[in-house]
């Protein structure tokens, strides 16, 4: 394998995740089914009435064989996120503010790259089950995206009815998403189901993916496909809104270079959180 053509995928990849998605996830396709549960518990749905603030955090690590030999490059942040309700934008219901960014240790990142990705935002309109429609921004670096992400995950598809422990149900959806140079679509297939929480209901899914794409980088053609998991865990006040989330991606992906039709296999895992600030540890 030539070690340019490596060398080049790897830039193109490290260090980026989904960015906006063009389309509002699809509502369930199969109705909640339920069990028993006390009575205690009132069907949940999205509600944001007073600004919240997250810690959140990403790590990225990326896996490819330049020459025979498996080598690392990671990629690891954090920062703070507030989500606000009834920002000025006409239309939005939620803005979603990168606050703040810095680099964690082993990752080298400029500080101009960091200073320009924080005050970054999105606006989300997001109704009881989720959200309706697409998050729209202004134009932002990918380092800024790839964070402002955890703030989409942060609304997961809901029931229409509401969510009580018990609940199990599905959803699915397509849409676009930036990994770094990349432009891509994604396909997301959505298992959820929910069960009791101290003070609130637990979410926990399971997502199978697919990722298609292409760029050009330094002056050479390359495609991108593969496919993988994604496993998400949210823990819901009884209010409506998220209190800590934790995600994992796993996924096994091809860089293709289109002038020689060298394939580069990539395997790209990332681990997600995010904590209300105040909310007790998991």
């Amino acid at each position: 394998m030539k070690p340019g053509a490596v060398l080049l995928a790897g830039a193109a990849l490290l260090g980026c995740g989904a960015g906006r998605r063009a389309a509002a996830p699809a509502a369930p396709a199969v109705a909640p089914s339920r069990v028993p549960v006390s009575a205690a518990y009132a069907p949940l749905h999205h509600r944001v009435q007073a600004p919240l603030v997250y810690e959140i955090a990403r790590f990225d690590s990326l896996y490819y064989e330049p020459q025979g030999n498996e080598t690392a490059q990671v990629s690891d942040k954090t920062g703070l996120l507030l989500i606000r309700p009834g920002s000025g934008r006409e239309g939005a219901q939620l803005e979603i503010v990168l606050q703040t960014i810095a680099a964690g240790p082993g990752t080298r990142l400029a500080v101009s790259s960091l200073d320009s990705a924080a005050g970054a935002r999105w606006w989300l309109s997001l109704g009881p089950s989720g959200p309706e429609g697409a998050p729209t921004g202004e134009p932002a670096s990918v380092l800024a995206e790839q964070m402002l992400v955890i703030g989409g995950l942060l609304f997961p598809q809901l029931p229409q009815g509401g969510v009580k422990p018990g609940d199990t149900w599905s959803d699915s959806a397509s849409y676009r998403v930036r990994v770094d140079t990349f432009d891509a679509v994604e396909s997301a297939a959505r298992t959820s189901g929910a069960k009791p929480a101290v003070g609130g209901v637990r979410v926990e899914a399971a997502e199978r993916l697919g990722r298609s794409g292409g760029t050009s980088q330094g002056g050479q053609s390359m495609s991108l496909s593969g496919s993988g998991a994604r496993w998400l865990s949210y823990d819901f006040a009884a209010q409506g809104f998220v209190t800590s989330l934790a995600a994992r991606d796993s996924l096994d992906l091809r860089v293709r270079v289109e002038a020689t039709g060298q394939i580069i296999p990539v395997r790209w895992r990332s681990t997600l959180t995010a904590r209300l600030r105040g909310a007790p540890p998991r």
